[in-house]
């Protein structure tokens, strides 16, 4: 079957196979890529005036036989959840922008039979309650679409044929939790059409839905613009059954909960309350199932949490329950009396604990199941790391996990409080993606989105799709080195190549900031660079993060960012043949270089300084000097040292700190890198099970740039990097520190790499390397060089 997301099998040396990669691989009629659908937007014609909507849409048809294949094209505005014959089968559009407006394809034909079939499709849009990411203009209200792939398809085509039903047992509920995700939901299960996919439920009540515009592809002329549809780049998100670990505390002590583990239903009796939290035991994305009888004229609330909190509002170790409270996002369901009645919220939540409050009226309330639904974009962990010491395989699985809750069908920096896909989170995320998945979709789907958020003047969009048109020069710049990043892993210049405007636009706004010190002066926006303590959040301007002279100009790490970029830039176009702008960009960024070192090196101390003002140092301007080689080579080990050392620079935090551990690694020091891993050790020992978005206090305890040591166990310690672009051979250069041995695989695009090294007395190492049968490398170790050919070899040194 074309349509659904298949596994795709790649080859290692031999008969091996090392990847299990989901591809989505729809099959779509040409014809409809270049004219416009025969089918129509549909609506409800009871749509509410403040834009929060729920509808259900179905329609009957009929079969002579079960056909072999029968595909269509789904799409919705915001968010719809299919049903063919009550089976559920697929949720969508993944989340873009008008111009790009998903759709979702899918052959249906194992779920039809003759007869009589039905197809039935929840679909909403929350308006001004929607998530920033999901938010679209205000003129387009919920609606659904549904084409056909060829004419014994176009039987189900949505027109005013289907029947709709705007359900008014929604509305929002909304918690002031400072959270981009949009409100929760209140489902009130009296005013709840019970059944309503089903093949069988009589929908003659409904109306008959409205029509808006056809739909178009990017491709076919339109004379009116509406959304512009594009096939779906990425795989459906996985959805499996993850049962609710444990209850930890009940308000009623001899309460039972075996209705977790679905062994018998739990009954609470009428006008009573019971509060339970669940300790899921990991964070988690989930959709909870809760499935009840009876209990007409209850409210069950279940509020979702990362972690407990004290009487202080601060959160404490995640594995203590004792004295503390949750506080968090909740949904509100009210029982209609009904027999099996299951209440799932429409979109998944983020917890690892929840609490279910239940005030009971005059009918008793039984609980009969309990459970969840975990989901995400559908990584595979085609990699490992092993070594000597056990901590770094619980911080490999905990940033695995960090990795994968921050994907769905976008990149995210956290699940819980934004679900919003920000550059500088996503250039780490898709490293991690590269070298653990080797799934390179989603990284081509953001550096797209990307490029598709880029104004006029030529800057990306600080986090794309949102509703919000925040911008972030530094993020920016962070793109172009994100297309690098993929250049080098992915041998294909064809996609590379075609955003080459978009790189020149961004390089070409900042060098118009250049003042007449030869460095770039005060440029707007907001130009964050880390969450450092000392760089103080501004409540007249709302931003934070900046480094002295990030508001009044000159400011060094800003500028180096740029020159660095500008030198990576080079370097990528001189291999592509754009000699005239690679030329360009070098003299740029060595006139950059030099009136930094000018106006900010700090003779005293030996640093650079963060402005020409000379007032802050810190890691972050000092990483840079190593990185864009403002001083030799051969003095840069000494260099990093000192500034990893010295405290009383201002530090990098989680987040910068992969840009520390580059300039480490560049110097030579990868060796250090294991005994810089403090950070994710003491979020391990506070409780976390996903890596947090900065030390202790912090708000999010899931942010996915934070989950960097995914990457650095297989780029650094085994010391596995593409030795040139398209990752057409490889550079092994081990570095163990003060580990005995390792072991580690990690994807490539034409099998897999292993090693499985370990210390040979003093200085030496031996083991094995693996490479995929066509590719060549070198394994280096202390200075010494061995080439490397496809398939297995011994190491000694």
């Amino acid at each position: 079957m074309k349509l659904k997301s298949i596994i795709f099998l790649l080859s290692l040396a031999g008969s091996q196979l090392y990847a299990q990669i989901v591809v989505y691989k729809p099959e779509v009629n040409p014809d409809l890529m270049t004219q416009q659908w025969h089918s129509f937007w549909i609506t409800s014609p009871d749509l509410n005036e403040n834009n929060y909507n729920v509808c259900h849409f179905r329609k009957d048809f009929e079969l002579t036989v079960q056909p072999e294949k029968f595909v269509i094209h789904v799409s919705a505005d915001n968010y719809y959840r299919l049903f063919i014959n009550g089976k559920a089968v697929g949720t969508g559009p993944a989340r873009n922008d008008f111009m790009h407006w998903n759709f979702d394809t899918y052959n249906i034909a194992k779920h039809l039979h003759q007869g009589k079939n039905s197809i039935a499709a929840v679909v909403w849009n929350f308006g001004n309650y929607a998530p920033n990411a999901l938010k679209t203009r205000n003129e387009y209200f919920l609606s659904f679409l549904l084409q056909g792939n060829t004419q014994q398809e176009e039987i189900v085509n949505t027109n005013n044929s289907w029947k709709v039903l705007n359900n008014k047992a929604y509305s929002p509920n909304v918690v002031n939790m400072e959270v981009s995700v949009g409100a929760f939901e209140t489902t009130d299960g009296t005013c709840y059409p019970w059944n309503w996919e089903k093949s069988d439920f009589n929908d003659s009540g409904w109306k008959n839905a409205n029509t808006q515009q056809h739909g178009f592809t990017q491709n076919a002329q339109a004379s009116w613009i509406n959304r512009m549809l594009q096939v779906r780049p990425i795989p459906m998100p996985d959805e499996n059954p993850e049962k609710i670990a444990a209850c930890v505390r009940k308000s009623d002590k001899l309460f039972t909960v075996d209705f977790i583990n679905k062994k018998t239903s739990s009954r609470v009796p009428a006008n009573s309350t019971l509060t339970l939290l669940f300790d899921q035991g990991y964070l988690t994305n989930s959709f909870p199932e809760l499935t009840v009888s009876k209990g007409n004229g209850s409210t069950i609330k279940l509020t979702y949490a990362e972690g407990l909190f004290d009487k202080t509002g601060n959160k404490q170790n995640r594995n203590k329950v004792e004295d503390l409270q949750i506080k968090g996002n909740c949904d509100l369901f009210k029982p209609d009396g009904g027999d099996q009645r299951m209440f799932r919220p429409l979109f998944f939540r983020t917890y690892r604990y929840l609490e279910m409050e239940i005030t009971t009226g005059d009918e008793d309330l039984f609980i009969d199941f309990f459970t969840g639904n975990s989901t995400g974009y559908p990584f595979r962990e085609n990699a490992y790391f092993k070594s000597a010491e056990p901590q770094l395989a619980k911080i490999w699985e905990t940033g695995w996990r960090t990795a994968k809750l921050c994907a769905y069908e976008t990149y995210t920096d956290c699940p819980y409080y934004e679900q919003l896909q920000y550059i500088g989170d996503t250039r780490i995320q898709a490293l991690i993606s590269l070298c653990v998945s080797g799934d390179d979709q989603l990284m081509r789907n953001a550096i797209e989105q990307f490029n598709n958020s880029r104004f006029e003047f030529g800057l990306t969009s600080s986090c794309y799709p949102s509703v919000h048109n925040q911008i972030i020069p530094p993020f920016s710049l962070f793109w172009i080195l994100m297309i690098n990043d993929y250049n080098q892993y992915r041998d294909d210049q064809l996609f590379c190549k075609k955003f080459v405007p978009g790189i020149k636009a961004i390089l070409d706004w900042h060098n118009q900031f250049i003042g007449e010190s030869g460095m770039l002066e005060k440029l707007p926006f907001w130009n964050f660079v880390d969450w450092p303590d000392e760089w103080v959040w501004d409540n007249s301007t709302m931003i934070g993060g900046l480094p002295e002279g990030a508001l009044s100009g000159a400011s060094s790490v800003l500028n180096l960012q740029y020159a660095y970029t500008l030198t990576q830039t080079a370097a990528l176009f001189s291999s592509w043949g754009l000699k005239t702008e690679a030329e360009k960009y070098l003299e740029t960024a060595e006139k950059i270089k030099r009136a930094v070192m000018k106006n900010c090196w700090d003779e005293k101390r030996q640093l650079l300084a963060d402005s020409p003002l000379k007032h802050d140092l810190s890691q972050h301007a000092n990483l840079w000097v190593i990185l864009c080689d403002l001083i030799p080579a051969e003095k840069q080990a000494v260099f990093f040292k000192q500034i990893n050392e010295d405290k009383s620079l201002i530090q990098c935090t989680i987040y910068y700190r992969f840009y520390l551990m580059r300039a480490m690694v560049k110097a030579g020091l990868g060796d250090l890198y294991v005994d810089q891993l403090q950070p994710w050790k003491t979020m391990l020992d506070v409780g976390l099970t996903t890596f947090a978005e900065r030390p202790e206090p912090s708000r999010s305890d899931c942010h996915a740039w934070s989950a960097s040591p995914n990457y650095e166990f297989l780029s650094t310690i085994c010391g596995i990097v593409p030795a040139e672009p398209g990752f057409k051979t490889v550079k092994i250069e081990p570095a163990l520190g003060p580990l005995q041995w390792i072991e580690g695989k990690m994807p490539h695009p034409k099998g897999e790499i292993k090693v499985s090294l370990k210390r040979a007395g003093e200085n030496g190492i031996e083991g094995e390397v693996t490479l995929p049968d066509a590719v060549t490398g070198s394994f280096i170790w202390h200075g010494k060089t061995i080439s490397l050919i496809g398939g297995l070899q011994k190491i000694r040194l």
